[in-house]
């Protein structure tokens, strides 16, 4: 998991090295008109980063183990609340 994330942030920043340097060129060529698009692709770029896709190195994070986990055991306790009250309290 690790390696693909590595491999991916390096493309990444390949990629954004590339528009960063090729909207600075557009910038100082074109008119106007050229530099919206540049900065559309740009921004496009952007939501394509490690951070913003929020990637992780390990398997489980905290949103899985919430969601996977946290969940069947409020199940359960919503379930068998009262049964599990009564045994806690032991014989009375």
């Amino acid at each position: 998991m690790y390696e693909s994330r590595r491999a991916y942030e390096l493309q990444y920043g390949e990629m954004r090295d590339r528009q960063v340097r090729a909207s600075i060129l557009v910038a100082g060529l074109v008119s106007d008109t050229g530099v919206k698009p540049a900065s559309d692709r740009l921004s496009l770029l952007e939501k394509l980063s490690p951070d913003a896709l929020d990637l992780t190195d390990w398997p489980l994070d905290r949103r899985m183990v919430a969601k996977y986990a946290v969940t069947p055991i409020l199940t359960l306790l919503s379930s068998f609340g009262k049964e599990i009250a009564v045994f806690l309290r032991g014989p009375s």
